[in-house]
């Protein structure tokens, strides 16, 4: 991508293929747009909107501000594909220098594609018709700008209340939203001095508005229920599924604390499953208890007396090898191990590593940014090193390695590590660089005594709880997401039984729990 912009043939490639080709183009440039719009436009105006909230990431934005948000991306990338027709050696900051000039095309299209005027401005001809009147003369300019919003005023056609605060406020006279409203039929009179004109320019974009919804009568305050997108039958057979995946989990735990198998199963059934389901016909027959009993042993593999050794295929075991060579593992082995500290990537990921971990450790309630990041790190924190380790551009990211890897484990972690923003992916990858001594210690204990799969799952979390405690703000950022490797590592303890998103779902709530 950098390439075809390089050589000034980003627009051309970009009109020239179609299907996939197309869409990995545009995928490529969003990449690079989405993050320089909101750090560069939209994190401003939603300062200035008074919406501080919305102004720290895209995941905090408002329905409304990501609505305009969306829009801005979009005026941005069809700018780049119009005008990327000569040499750009910086793409990122060639799109910042025409965020300004994108956007506002990007609205007045927006606007012309309802029949709105592109740049709402009062004709001499209604502004006579007025009067001059400069209330009533702000008043259609106020309507011509509101017919090409996609805004909407509820269950009315204009935006009554504010417009009346507007008219006390611009004329000095009593808040009146009758007199408002009698103002905007005088207005819409005498626009209607030119029928072609008002029906171009107000009757019809102001018809392609969203309906304004109103309630149906004797519907009450309370919100309507949600509607059903499958049938009831369904519905109740994902209810019994979510359950049994919650007997399962405590019958495990109950085996592996060395309760007797039967007295386990029937006790968590008739806890977790309801009267209604019938559940105590199904206790009451020993033969299908007896099923049950060996279908989770089989699922859980208990401790075995006899042979543990992890070189045994059978069962559930897991070698040493497997946990070795994780992709995750290799993705740490081949930056860590470079011997050039002049070349060393990782010695670059390690000084930003050291001042993300010191900021949320240090200041855990101050916004975490990319200056903020720079500006700790030591000894030669810049804007440029920062997106080489972090962003749509960073050299050797870790969720490169998880989607060339191509396996469908390493694409489920790849899909739940995946992040928009440079900030938030720095994050990930400083948890795993923080917990990765962690980890070594506890792959030597692995390897200085071989143990079942249920144990080295228990010895996981154990050291996750470790590294939680020692480093409590970390272990909660981005909302207690875990660490990859100790994901990727619970996927192999687990045989691929549990997708990527289960797994990480069971570590956040270990880490909820701990710190």
């Amino acid at each position: 991508m950098l390439g075809l912009a390089t050589c000034g043939q980003l627009s051309s490639h970009y009109a020239a293929v179609t299907g996939a080709q197309r869409r990995a183009v545009m995928a490529a440039v969003y990449e690079i747009v989405a993050p320089v719009v909101f750090h560069g436009l939209t994190s401003r105006v939603e300062r200035g909107r008074g919406h501080f909230a919305c102004s720290q990431s895209v995941r905090a934005l408002e329905p409304d501000c990501l609505d305009r948000y969306h829009d801005d991306v979009e005026a941005v990338i069809d700018d780049v594909f119009r005008n990327a027709t000569m040499p750009i050696a910086n793409l990122e900051g060639w799109v910042a220098s025409r965020l300004t000039a994108a956007t506002v095309d990007g609205h007045r299209r927006r606007r012309s594609a309802v029949g709105a005027l592109q740049r709402p401005r009062v004709p001499r001809w209604l502004r006579d018709g007025l009067g001059g009147d400069p209330w009533l003369v702000d008043l259609a300019t106020r309507i011509l700008i509101w017919v090409g919003s996609p805004a909407t005023a509820g269950v009315e056609v204009w935006p009554m209340q504010a417009w009346a605060d507007s008219r006390a406020e611009l004329t000095g006279k009593p808040l009146d939203v009758q007199a408002t409203a009698a103002d905007i039929q005088r207005v819409l009179a005498a626009m209607r001095q030119r029928r072609t004109w008002y029906e171009a320019y107000v009757e019809q974009p102001l018809g392609r508005k969203p309906a304004p919804l109103a309630r149906l009568q004797g519907e009450s305050d309370e919100p309507p229920a949600p509607l059903l997108l499958t049938d009831p039958h369904d519905a109740a057979d994902a209810q019994l599924r979510a359950l049994a995946s919650v007997a399962v989990e405590a019958i495990t735990d109950r085996l592996r604390a060395g309760d007797e198998p039967s007295a386990a199963v029937t006790e968590v059934l008739s806890t977790v499953f309801p009267p209604s389901s019938d559940v105590g016909d199904v206790i009451a027959d020993q033969a299908v208890v007896g099923r049950v009993v060996n279908t989770v042993l089989e699922m859980v593999d208990p401790p075995q007396p006899a042979d543990t050794s992890p070189s045994r295929r059978g069962g559930l075991t897991i070698t040493m090898p497997e946990l070795d060579n994780t992709v995750i593992g290799r993705w740490h082995r081949r930056l860590s191990s470079n011997p050039s500290a002049k070349r060393s990537h990782w010695r670059t990921k390690t000084m930003y590593f050291l001042a993300v971990a010191g900021l949320v450790e240090s200041a855990p309630r101050a916004p975490l940014t990319w200056k903020s990041i720079v500006d700790a790190a030591k000894p030669g924190g810049s804007r440029s090193t920062f997106y080489e380790v972090a962003g749509a551009h960073a050299r050797h990211p870790l969720i490169d390695d998880l989607i060339r890897d191509g396996r469908v484990d390493s694409i489920q972690l790849a899909v739940v590590y995946q992040r928009n923003e440079a900030v938030a992916q720095l994050v990930d990858e400083t948890k795993v660089w923080s917990y990765w001594p962690y980890r070594e210690r506890l792959l030597a204990a692995f390897a200085a005594a071989p143990r079942p799969p249920y144990a080295m799952e228990e010895a996981l979390t154990r050291s996750l709880t470790v590294w939680a405690k020692r480093h409590p703000h970390l272990a909660a950022a981005l909302d207690y997401t875990p660490p990859a490797c100790a994901v990727e590592d619970l996927m192999i303890l687990l045989h691929g039984r549990v997708a990527a998103g289960r797994a990480a779902s069971v570590l956040t709530e270990r880490l909820r729990r701990t710190v």
